[in-house]
């Protein structure tokens, strides 16, 4: 049956009500996820071996492919890390911020890490509200504490349903403080590949110089 424009217009419009109602709702599309409140991951060591019985909480645990993979150094802006040297490091400026981009070939999967100078936010302020710039197309699934450099940092996970990112990705941000600058972290995969890409091995072993 061929169906005219006003029907299909009336369709596409009802299609999206639908979705703008679902979100409204928190209602979760496709399978469910598994999310953690409180939870608090200690640090763990960029080889991927279990450090404490805190470590086997951890969202990310290190596995065998991670630990053996080639990695790079990168060192600049006030901080070190090791990231896959299949992955690519890109700095810029937001205004007075320095942004470090860390991707992979897949423009979709990255982690971002945000130093902002004079953040005029404490870190009480920060453990009790979070990073709420999360917040149009994206719910919020867990949240809990890791550790950084020593430093107590807080996650929080979000699914993204629609505009302005992209449909079933996990979203992960972790924000802290040190030496007076707050340093905000965004991860960003498919939904189905978050766990599986090596994330764990930039996060365990940034170190704030």
């Amino acid at each position: 049956m061929k169906l005219s424009r006003t029907q299909i217009e009336v369709i596409v419009v009802g299609a999206l009500l639908l979705i703008l109602v679902v979100h409204s709702m928190n209602i979760p599309i496709g399978n469910p996820i598994e999310g953690t409140d409180d939870v608090e991951v200690t640090d763990a060591r960029v080889e991927g071996t279990n450090t404490s019985e805190k470590d086997s909480n951890s969202v990310e645990k290190s596995t065998n492919a991670s630990a053996n993979m080639g990695t790079k150094v990168y060192a600049g802006n006030g901080v070190t890390f090791k990231y896959p040297d299949s992955w690519t490091v890109n700095c810029d400026k937001s205004g007075d911020d320095d942004m470090i981009f860390v991707s992979k070939s897949d423009p979709n999967t990255y982690l971002q890490v945000q130093i902002i100078e004079n953040p005029g936010i404490s870190e009480r302020t920060l453990e009790e509200k979070g990073d709420d710039s999360i917040m149009l197309g994206a719910n919020k699934i867990s949240n809990g504490t890791i550790y950084i450099d020593g430093q107590k940092a807080y996650m929080q996970d979000h699914i993204s349903y629609l505009w302005p990112f992209s449909w079933d990705y996990q979203i992960r941000t972790i924000t802290f403080i040190k030496n007076e600058k707050m340093y905000a972290i965004l991860l960003q995969a498919p939904r189905e590949e978050f766990k599986k890409e090596p994330f764990n091995v930039i996060i365990n072993s940034l170190k704030i110089q």
